[in-house]
C-alpha cells in the first residue's frame, strides 16, 4: 500500500486529475498544492498532521471535481473557512467523506457540524455527497436557496442525523439517494 508521497508530485504544474481515493493507508503528503493551479479534479483529498490543510483548496480555481476524504481529522474550523469553496465557481462535484475511525465522541457532532458548515460549496454545485457525516443536524447551506443548481444528491451513512433538510423543494434534483440513517424513522414534508 502506498503510504507516502513525494515532494516531486507538487511540481507537475500542468497536471489537471490527481486521485488518491485508493490509497487508504495514505497518510504522508510532502508536497504542497500551491503549484497545481491547473487541477480540475482532486480526488482523495485528506487533512492531516503531516500533509495538506483544508486552507490549502483556496489556490485551485479551476476545480470542476473534489472529493475530500476523513474529514474527522479536520480540526480548524477556520481552515475550513479558508478553503473558501464557495469561490470555486467552476465546482460541480463535490463528496464530503468521514471516516467511522475518525469520528469523535457525541460532544465532537457540533464541531463536525461546523467544520462542514465552513466547507459552504458554490451554488452552481451539481452533484453532492455527503459520506459518513456524523454531525446532528446539516449546515445551513445545504438549502434549496443556496444549492440551486443541485441535479444529483447521495446521503450515505448520516447515523446521528433525525431529520431530513427539505429535499422536495430541490426542484432540480434528478437522483437521490438516501443509506444509512439509523436514527431517520420517518419522512414527511422533507420530500
Amino acid at each position: 500500500y502506498l503510504t507516502q508521497m513525494t515532494s516531486h508530485v507538487g511540481r507537475l504544474e500542468n497536471l489537471r486529475g490527481l486521485d488518491f481515493s485508493g490509497a487508504p493507508k495514505l497518510n504522508d503528503v510532502r508536497f504542497r498544492l500551491l503549484k497545481l493551479t491547473e487541477l480540475n479534479c482532486l480526488h482523495g483529498f485528506f487533512p492531516a498532521n503531516h500533509g495538506w490543510t483544508l486552507k490549502e483548496l483556496h489556490v485551485l480555481r479551476n476545480l470542476t471535481s473534489l472529493q475530500i476524504l476523513r474529514l474527522g481529522r479536520a480540526s480548524s474550523i477556520e481552515d475550513a473557512h479558508q478553503s473558501r469553496l464557495q469561490e470555486m465557481d467552476n465546482l460541480r462535484e463535490l463528496e464530503l467523506c468521514c471516516s467511522s475511525v475518525d469520528q469523535p465522541p457525541v460532544d465532537g457532532q457540533e464541531h463536525m457540524k461546523d467544520v462542514f458548515s465552513a466547507l459552504r460549496p458554490p451554488q452552481s454545485l451539481f452533484s453532492l455527497k455527503l459520506d459518513g457525516y456524523y454531525g446532528n443536524g446539516f449546515p445551513a447551506w445545504f438549502s434549496v436557496s443556496h444549492l440551486t443548481a443541485l441535479q444529483r444528491l447521495t446521503l450515505d451513512g448520516c447515523v446521528h442525523c433525525q431529520r431530513l433538510p427539505a429535499l422536495g423543494e430541490m426542484m432540480n434534483l434528478k437522483f437521490l439517494a438516501i443509506i444509512g440513517f439509523s436514527l431517520l424513522t420517518e419522512i414527511n414534508y422533507e420530500l
